[in-house]
C-alpha cells in the first residue's frame, strides 16, 4: 500500500537519500540530512512515497509568494527509484503536491525540471 507523508524525523530524510541521489548525483550522504534540515528552516518540505516501506518516490517543495503567480507550490526536485519507476508512483506523488497546493490555498504550481 502505497502513502504519501512529509520527512520531519532526521530517519526519515536520511531514507530519502538514496532515491534522491539519483535526481541529484552531486549530493553527498554525509551532508544530505543536515542539508535539508537547513532548507527546512527555510521553508522547503520533502515529501515521500512509501510502498511497502520503502521510499519508492522522493519530492522537494516549497511554499512562495511573487507578484506574477501570487502563492506557489514550487517543486524543487520530484524523483521516482530507477527500480520502482512504471509503477504510477511519479504519478501519485504529483497528485498529491497538486492536492497539498489546493489545500495550501494556491493559485499557480510550478515544477522545475531539467
Amino acid at each position: 500500500m502505497t502513502a504519501v507523508r512529509l520527512a520531519e524525523t532526521d530517519e526519515d530524510i536520511a531514507r530519502a537519500f538514496p532515491v534522491m541521489h539519483q535526481l541529484r548525483p552531486h549530493l553527498e550522504e554525509s551532508a544530505f540530512v543536515p542539508t535539508v534540515r537547513r532548507l527546512q528552516q527555510g521553508g522547503f518540505h520533502l515529501a515521500l512515497l512509501h510502498d511497502e516501506g520503502r521510499v519508492a518516490a522522493a519530492g522537494g517543495f516549497r511554499f512562495i509568494e511573487n507578484l506574477v503567480s501570487g502563492n506557489t507550490l514550487y517543486v524543487d526536485d520530484l524523483v521516482t527509484d530507477a527500480g520502482a519507476r512504471s509503477h504510477g508512483y511519479g504519478r501519485t506523488l504529483l497528485h498529491w503536491l497538486i492536492a497539498r497546493a489546493r489545500a495550501e490555498g494556491c493559485r499557480s504550481f510550478e515544477l522545475d525540471s531539467g
